[in-house]
């Protein structure tokens, strides 16, 4: 229990970007390939959807597939294996990350750069910060500058701001003197900063707060619609989570509020459920009208992914589908 619970604080303080999970479980990738980590016996190893194991669990560490790579380690070197379990790139890393728009970041001698598929490095190590490719765009930090690159390493433009984020929808958020704006893959403002709060674009909208209005805005900066809650999240397959004097609710991308809020805690919805919690001990799942589906009571739980689910029950990993039938459990 120890080994697992040590991991899961690995993978939270490297992923910490990674949103809309409990607490205690390593995000599942998006991009997972049909395979779904396990962990058995202290090692880790690879299911299908049916819950069958693929690839026998060997792995002292092993990540979740992202573009047909996994991420493994061996000695406290990163490589990847593929969807077989063959090695296609040799553990040689400090770090690595998931591979998304064909690149993946790797740390070598203290700093970061970018490889393709096949392990060859097409950005040097050059960076101390370097984000994911998305829109074609990178986020990299050097000890001179910091700002966004292209696929082929070139500065796409540089930046003087405080903070800067992936790109959602073609869009990334900047915040910059205590405000909140909008850049396009040029670097153009497409949003002024005018914004005390702003999350990212989901589903063409995106959360925010100026002066004493709260609600939605779109791509362009005009507000979608007011909401009157506390605070709001991001879409996500057309619900956003938003919470009224400590409860947790649901609205639609019209704003309405859909399912009341009465629970204690609650995730975005993803393969057509949502985990909540009611009280201090359990998360279950509900469907778009928030009614309960299934019966497993998990201690803590990621967004479903590829059809399954991942989460804790009683310190043991446990996969359920969407029926809340239970499909794979650590023994």
């Amino acid at each position: 229990m120890k080994t697992v619970k040590i991991f899961f604080l690995i993978v939270l303080l490297f992923f910490a970007c990674k949103k809309n999970f409990t607490g205690d479980c390593p995000p599942v990738s998006e991009n997972h390939c049909g395979l779904f980590l396990i962990l058995q016996g202290g090692m880790y190893g690879y299911m299908n959807k049916s819950g069958k194991v693929t690839i026998e669990p060997r792995y002292e560490k092993a990540f979740d597939f992202s573009e047909g790579l996994a991420m493994f380690v061996e000695g406290a070197q990163w490589g990847f294996i593929d969807t077989a379990g063959n090695v296609v790139i040799e553990p040689a890393y400090t770090v690595a990350d998931y591979f998304s728009e064909g690149m993946a970041a790797i740390k070598t001698k203290g700093m970061y750069g970018y490889i393709n598929k096949k392990g060859k490095i097409l950005i040097e190590p050059q960076y101390y910060q370097a984000e994911k490719f998305k829109c074609g765009r990178a986020f990299v930090v050097t000890t001179s500058k910091k700002g966004y690159i292209d696929a082929t390493g070139e500065w796409a433009f540089e930046l003087n701001f405080d903070n800067a984020f992936d790109f959602s929808e073609g869009l990334a958020r900047i915040e910059t003197n205590g405000k909140t704006g909008f850049i396009d893959r040029s670097g153009q403002w497409v949003i002024e900063p005018v914004f005390e709060k702003a999350g990212d674009f989901q589903n063409g909208l995106a959360y925010a707060e100026k002066e004493n209005k709260k609600g939605y805005i779109e791509t362009g900066g005009d507000w979608a619609f007011e909401v009157d809650f506390m605070n709001a999240s991001e879409f996500s397959e057309g619900f956003a989570k938003i919470k009224d004097k400590g409860k947790i609710g649901y609205i639609d991308v019209t704003g309405k509020l859909i399912i009341e809020p009465k629970f204690d805690a609650g995730l975005l919805f993803s393969g057509r459920r949502a985990a909540i919690r009611m009280g201090d001990e359990f998360y279950q799942f509900i469907d778009p009208s928030g009614k309960i589906t299934g019966t497993v009571k998990f201690n803590s739980v990621e967004p479903f992914h590829g059809g399954l689910v991942r989460g804790i029950v009683n310190d043991k990993w446990v996969y359920v589908d969407s029926t809340g039938r239970e499909v794979w459990r650590q023994e």
